[in-house]
């Protein structure tokens, strides 16, 4: 006899508890739908925390790598979503916070070499103009490119 709640054939067509059961229990393809079927939604979310798009995407990715290897810890029955959005909420904070630590790294570059600047300026006009214009290029590489622009 067949079970009363059998899931189809088609992992696809699981219900999300049914896939994380079966993910728990090592069936790689159940972890792949789980991850088409959220996988946009957690790139959207990401974004909407904030993230650029590069960023995001390495949120998504590591939130699922630590999904799939907390799997194990997850309590059947409980709502996967949930769970889910809070590993990707923590690792989103977290790219954020390296993200500003990276930008008060380069500005603080960028401070360093802005105090150098007189020093390397002559006293002639040009000197002056050659010295701002390398102190401008020079700023463009250390600053993440949406501080420069």
């Amino acid at each position: 006899a067949a079970a009363p709640h059998a899931e189809p054939a088609d992992p696809r067509e699981w219900s999300t508890g049914a896939l994380v059961a079966a993910a728990r229990e090592g069936d790689v393809t159940a972890f792949r739908v789980l991850v088409d079927r959220y996988y946009a939604r957690s790139l959207r979310f990401a974004r909407n925390m904030g993230l650029d798009a590069q960023d995001a995407e390495e949120a998504v990715q590591d939130a699922l790598v630590r999904v799939h290897g907390a799997l194990g810890r997850f309590a059947p029955g409980a709502a996967f979503e949930p769970w889910l959005f809070r590993i990707l909420a923590n690792r989103c904070r977290s790219a954020l916070v390296r993200r500003r630590w990276w930008r008060k790294a380069a500005v603080a570059d960028a401070d360093e070499l802005l105090a150098q600047l007189p020093a390397r300026w002559g006293a002639e006009p040009d000197d002056v103009a050659r010295g701002r214009l390398t102190a401008c290029a020079e700023l463009q590489r250390l600053l993440p490119e949406k501080i420069a622009t």
